[in-house]
């Protein structure tokens, strides 16, 4: 029933904030709404509801089997560069990893796998009810004194094939350190699957 109530206040909202927003790009109603908010109280300093997001990073978590492309994945970095609320985070450019990406596969003759391993924040679906966040005119306020956290914590996990071109030849693959990107400082185990598509 909450997170019921909570859709619909967020579809009224961005309806009834439209008319007060200098264009209708939909980043920045999602900029509007959160600007208030005190952004250095994120703790991973990445903020879901702080622009839309298209490369579907909910679902790529690092538990469950995700098969991805290198057009979503590129899209994911996307997404996580423009949700990034801390300014003491920095992340290069989509260029400077298309052209690092060329020079490892041209220096090493293996296909780089990019790596995104971030966690983020989003807002707790209760927050409102659980007097964490405000809303006036549409847009999140703090709550002074509130007694924990509005915000909920998730893991994006995601690596893909940085040539997408040599599929149905034989390739080698290499994973390199200049094209791991995470906010989490802790010793990582994993492994990458591929699967051939049908």
């Amino acid at each position: 029933m909450r997170k019921t109530l909570f859709t619909l206040w967020a579809l009224l909202c961005l309806f009834s904030a439209k008319a007060q927003l200098p264009d209708s790009i939909p980043g920045s109603f999602f900029k509007y709404i959160t600007d208030p908010l005190d952004l250095t109280q994120v703790p991973t300093g990445f903020l879901l509801e702080r622009e839309p997001t298209w490369g579907y990073i909910h679902r790529f978590d690092g538990v469950f089997d995700t098969v991805n492309t290198f057009e979503n994945w590129k899209q994911q970095y996307w997404d996580i560069y423009r949700i990034k609320v801390n300014p003491n985070i920095t992340l290069p450019d989509y260029d400077t990893i298309k052209n690092l990406a060329l020079k490892i596969e041209e220096d090493l003759g293996a296909t780089p796998l990019p790596i995104l391993f971030f966690n983020y924040n989003y807002i707790k679906p209760t927050a409102i009810d659980d007097n964490l966040l405000d809303t006036l005119y549409s847009r999140f306020y703090d709550v002074p004194g509130r007694t924990s956290s509005p915000y909920l914590q998730k893991t994006l996990f995601s690596a893909a094939a940085a040539n997408e071109e040599g599929y149905g030849i034989q390739q080698n693959f290499i994973i390199d350190s200049r094209l791991f990107f995470s906010n989490i400082s802790s010793d990582v185990s994993f492994s990458v699957n591929f699967v051939k598509a049908k």
